[in-house]
């Protein structure tokens, strides 16, 4: 039992020994980025075309969750970190803060191959940088919309295609915090020939940490949603949703904008519009994290020109093109 767990032992420190080993020695060679699941997708159709151009370091990004992003940037694992929510002043670990109030919520153009702040031409990136050392940016690069998607029972599956929060603005918190079934919902949203039963709704949610989970609460205004199931990815969600009868979930629109077609599951429309539509309002910022210092600011820098000059890689995933450095949101 004994040479069992030194066994162990032995073997956890040789794979903790060897991920940081990689991560030392990888950075020389590779810029080294990672956070939200959310974002994975995204990244990997960058890192796709990125890593073709040998005129510099390769990407490489690791999908480990929004929260682990943040601490990974604090801690100098990596140089960028994404998280697929608002950034406020309480993302940052206790002693760490964003840059002044001057620099923040500053809309950014491509001139020519310059990155300059919109409307703003005495803005001063160098001052910006100037900063104490455990200062940093945030810098929101993308919209991303946010589905609500279901196994709905047999009886309702072609009657319920849209849930209305202007009519109904707590429905969705009703619904994670276990007040209602697929029968009250339903005649909330003024379905007809509605059965004479009670199934209940089997919330999922997005595991605690996740940007996804954040931004919904966020959205819904769910203050507590601990009977729910948890899926730990978007991944393992939509899995969830297909496997689990009379379920609830909610996911990123670029993970599963290919399989919409496919039918396996309802994606329900937001006060009567399809999530297709441009005007789609339950949506979430991507944001990257970084130092506020100049080498990691040229790496940032340099990534969103590539991002100006790649629209196709946003239409591809579902995505909605926006810059804006620094959009920290002050909440209660």
């Amino acid at each position: 039992m004994k040479i069992k767990k030194i066994v162990y032992i032995i073997s956890s420190l040789i794979i903790i020994l060897s991920i940081l080993l990689w991560t030392i020695f990888s950075s020389n060679n590779y810029y080294m980025y990672g956070g939200s699941t959310s974002v994975n997708e995204f990244m990997q159709a960058v890192t796709n075309i990125w890593n073709k151009d040998k005129s510099h370091k390769k990407i490489i990004y690791n999908s480990m969750g929004s929260q682990y992003g943040v601490n990974s940037v604090e801690n100098n694992t990596f140089n960028i970190g994404f998280i697929s929510k608002e950034v406020e002043n309480n993302t940052l670990s206790k002693g760490n803060e964003f840059v002044d109030k001057k620099y923040q919520d500053k809309t950014l153009i491509k001139d020519g191959e310059a990155i300059k702040v919109k409307d703003d031409s005495s803005f001063s990136f160098v001052e910006m940088l100037n900063n104490e050392k455990n200062r940093f940016l945030s810098l929101q690069f993308a919209i991303d919309k946010i589905a609500i998607i279901g196994n709905l029972p047999n009886w309702l599956n072609e009657k319920l295609p849209s849930i209305n929060l202007k009519e109904h603005p707590n429905i969705l918190k009703k619904i994670y915090e276990g007040s209602l079934t697929w029968e009250q919902l339903a005649k909330e949203e003024g379905i007809k020939d509605i059965p004479n039963s009670s199934t209940k709704i089997i919330s999922i949610a997005r595991e605690s940490g996740s940007g996804t989970r954040t931004a919904f609460d966020d959205l819904a205004d769910v203050k507590n949603s601990k009977d729910s199931s948890v899926a730990t990815s978007n991944g393992m969600m939509v899995q969830n949703i297909k496997n689990t009868p009379n379920s609830i979930g909610y996911v990123s629109y670029g993970f599963i904008q290919n399989e919409i077609q496919k039918k396996e599951f309802t994606t329900f429309e937001i006060n009567g519009v399809d999530i297709k539509n441009k005007d789609y309002s339950f949506s979430r910022p991507f944001n990257m994290i970084l130092k506020a210092k100049k080498s990691s600011w040229n790496q940032a820098k340099n990534l969103v020109s590539f991002l100006f000059d790649h629209q196709e890689i946003y239409d591809k995933e579902g995505l909605v093109k926006d810059f804006v450095l620094n959009k920290i949101i002050s909440k209660g």
